[in-house]
């Protein structure tokens, strides 16, 4: 079977161009479209009309997606080719022979494309092709609704993707020195919700937006924890112990360090005998130190003769 092009004997063929049109509009809802064609915003794809690419006659129209509107776009008699006006909503169009091209691609160029082509012996054999436009993930904006929470509060951060073919799938991270960058497990899609936010979950948090066209990483957030004092524990050096507790020889410098966990860092004072001596996390005992303590001792025991 010859599939050449019609010849010019053949060209009334396209000038019955309306009757071709409504045969095509409406019997293309009745079959399934030869070919998916999936292309991105902003991008370029190319349609390809027919198994020769070097036609002399045909005729692109197109289908807005969800209307039975067909728009001709592009057309070829007899070797003259012709790019419509209206093809502009669609993006940069031009033919290569009878291949479509579109660059810089709208969102209002999805939908369906059909050729026209007539042939010798079948007559106008029409092709379609869908054509999805796939929109890029935008930047996201994280928000968190408290960034100093005090601990046991509730916190909720939330990933907001405002541009995106779907499906978006959402990646949570927490970046802090000690641990670096780890994944967020409490994370549920484009949010994190802590019931009871502990000190665990401070820290720098990203999220990243991904399809199948690209992935974008929001700027990051810090999620600061207010928690403590805990109960303070003291370290003496030199370390010894006694019967009754901690030893030191006479005369020798001892240093004690306080401990307790807290955010903001928590102030510390030392009492001695009820009496406050200093104010600072570590403490010198010098021997001068030691003498004034002796001292206040002694006048501490004689206030309580004396009561």
């Amino acid at each position: 079977m010859d599939y050449g092009l019609l010849r010019a004997s053949y060209f009334w063929v396209l000038l019955t161009f309306p009757c071709i049109l409504l045969t095509v509009v409406y019997g293309q809802f009745l079959s399934k479209p030869d070919e998916t064609v999936k292309g991105v915003l902003g991008g370029r794809v190319q349609l390809e009309c027919a198994e020769f690419s070097s036609l002399l006659y045909f005729i692109w129209n197109f289908v807005k997606l969800n209307t039975s509107l067909s728009l001709p776009i592009a057309s070829s008699f007899g070797g003259s080719s012709n790019v419509h006006a209206i093809a502009a909503r669609l993006g940069d169009v031009s033919l290569i022979n009878s291949t479509l091209v579109i660059k810089n691609l709208q969102t209002s160029a999805e939908g369906t494309y059909v050729c026209q082509v007539p042939y010798e012996e079948e007559g106008v054999q029409p092709i379609y092709i869908d054509l999805v436009i796939l929109v890029p993930v935008s930047k996201p904006l994280l928000r968190i609704n408290n960034s100093a929470a005090v601990e046991g509060s509730p916190v909720m951060l939330t990933c907001l993707v405002k541009n995106g073919t779907g499906p978006i799938e959402y990646i949570w991270h927490r970046n802090t020195i000690q641990d670096g960058t780890v994944p967020v497990a409490d994370a549920n899609g484009s949010v994190v919700s802590l019931s009871s936010v502990n000190r665990t979950h401070i820290g720098w948090y990203t999220c990243t937006g991904k399809n199948e066209v690209n992935q974008e990483t929001s700027d990051k957030v810090y999620l600061d924890v207010i928690y403590g004092p805990d109960d303070p524990v003291i370290n003496i050096q030199p370390f010894a112990i006694s019967e009754t507790g901690f030893a030191a020889n006479e005369q020798e410098e001892v240093i004690m360090t306080c401990l307790a966990s807290s955010n903001p860092p928590c102030q510390y004072i030392w009492f001695y005998n009820n009496s406050q001596i200093y104010s600072g996390q570590i403490n010198m005992l010098t021997r001068s130190l030691q003498a004034s303590m002796e001292e206040t001792n002694k006048e501490s025991k004689e206030r309580n003769k004396s009561t």
